[in-house]
């Protein structure tokens, strides 16, 4: 039976690792201090199959503006920074689950809007955002330039 709870420093090791499957450019080592940087600005919840961490979502309340909202000053957006599901357990509600709690705990946290996004080629991604109830807030395209310092 998979449980969900709230993710302690304990499970740093775990969640790190998932961590480094969802992003293989990103070193290990680098995502263990990535979760002790994440742990202090949000939250994340996991999803064990015993002791096994199979799952987790990590989300933050964001202050400043986030794209399709309606909120533009004092603004607390609850917003999935990242999410992940073991391939072997994925089509389960196990990402649903992960991301009501996160939904619940932004609520908790003041948040009137709960937000995410998703690159635009990941098309399972987004139909698994609309599933859930979110709505399209509208396409954009990002642009960045690197700048050379004097």
């Amino acid at each position: 039976m998979i449980a969900f709870k709230k993710s302690t420093i304990k499970d740093k090791e775990q969640v790190a690792h998932l961590m480094t499957l969802l992003h293989d450019d990103l070193p290990l080592q680098e995502a263990l201090e990535e979760y002790d940087y994440f742990l202090e600005k949000g939250v994340f919840f996991i999803a064990c199959d015993g002791d096994k961490i199979i799952a987790y979502v990590y989300g933050v309340i964001r202050t400043d503006y986030v794209e399709g909202s309606e909120q533009y000053r004092d603004a607390k957006v609850g917003y999935i920074e990242s999410l992940f599901v073991l391939p072997e357990y994925r089509k389960q509600g196990i990402s649903r689950k992960l991301c009501g709690l996160l939904e619940e705990w932004s609520k908790g946290q003041g948040a009137k809007e709960f937000a995410s996004d998703a690159y635009a080629d990941n098309t399972d991604s987004i139909e698994f955002h609309q599933a859930i109830g979110f709505t399209v807030s509208k396409p954009i395209v990002g642009f960045i330039k690197k700048l050379e310092l004097k």
